[in-house]
């Protein structure tokens, strides 16, 4: 099970946060898995996936299976349409079912217990009688809703402030890198982005306006430049210098009708709102605040930027 390329250092570590729910965080993580467990090839179609195991920390309790084959379904359609070729849907299912095999889900109920689940990880993933990823690398550390024991922490005594909470968050730390390190993996948690850093803005180019902006849809590329706004961690020190990049992700605001407009320009605006509606478009933007120098500019404005939308089916990308 461990990486043959596994070395000391852990692999990347990715936080994805946004200010309110329902923003597609957890839809990322469906994808990342999708693509981390799929087969890179099917009868000779390409399938971009990886052919490994993923470890799945669900916080929040949510992590749902069946959206997650729904994913999948829908992702290796796409990749037989878009060749040329053709599959049954009872084929498509075969192939997500298989890969489900090697999705690894913990549902820690506390702090303390996602620290025992992570001290044991390695023993079980070693284990050839345990599950069937034992001749797979293991791709991903996914963790959904890193913060869901924060108001539990705070009020069984651990305290934001006190020592105790502080060590807790070190030692998670420690056994992610870790495990991370061990088997090769990289790492991707979401998390909710309570604090915004006043005064701190950063220029990404493609917005056209901050999120939340009443003047305008958060997500329109009508002009090449916008600042939107950064997140400061809320959690201790330790996890905020564990993350290489932080992503924050929210779904495109529909444009409110303005004030004093008539009621014939409202139903006639109200057809083209529905229909952005329906889109299910969100955007996302690097948080590169805290990265070096030379990080900074290995990511230029464009590439800072990524918008998908959810579907029924699936999640889809924009280029």
């Amino acid at each position: 099970m461990p990486h043959p390329s596994a070395i000391e250092t852990h692999g990347p570590v990715i936080e994805i946060t946004s200010v309110n729910t329902a923003s597609g965080k957890t839809h990322l993580l469906y994808y990342i898995a999708a693509l981390c467990i799929l087969p890179s090839h099917w009868h000779s179609v390409p399938l971009r996936g990886k052919n490994s195991a993923v470890v799945v920390f669900d916080n929040d309790g949510r992590f749902d299976l069946c959206r997650l084959h729904s994913i999948m379904r829908s992702h290796i359609l796409g990749c037989h349409k878009d060749n040329g070729f053709s599959i049954s849907e009872l084929d498509a299912d075969a192939v997500a079912n298989a890969a489900l095999h090697h999705v690894h889900i913990y549902r820690p109920q506390s702090s303390r217990s996602i620290i025992e689940m992570l001290k044991g990880l390695p023993e079980y993933l070693l284990q050839s009688d345990c599950h069937h990823s034992i001749r797979r690398c293991l791709a991903a550390i996914l963790v959904d809703g890193l913060s869901a024991f924060y108001w539990q922490d705070k009020l069984t005594g651990l305290g934001t402030e006190a020592p105790g909470y502080q060590q807790t968050y070190e030692i998670i730390v420690q056994h992610l890198r870790e495990v991370s390190a061990q088997f090769g993996a990289f790492i991707v948690a979401t998390n909710w982005g309570l604090q915004l850093v006043e005064n701190t803005m950063q220029l990404v180019g493609g917005l056209a306006t901050v999120p939340g902006s009443e003047s305008a849809s958060f997500g329109a590329t009508h002009r090449d430049e916008a600042r939107v706004p950064a997140f400061r961690s809320h959690l201790p020190s330790a996890w905020a210098k564990f993350v290489d990049l932080k992503l924050v992700v929210e779904r495109d605001a529909v444009i409110p009708f303005q004030r004093g407009i008539s009621i014939v320009e409202a139903l006639s605006d109200n057809e083209v709102r529905e229909k952005a509606a329906s889109k299910n478009g969100f955007t996302g933007w690097a948080d590169v605040r805290g990265l070096s120098v030379g990080a900074q500019e290995s990511i230029s404005n464009r590439d800072r930027i990524f918008q998908f939308r959810i579907t029924q089916d699936g999640i889809t990308f924009m280029t």
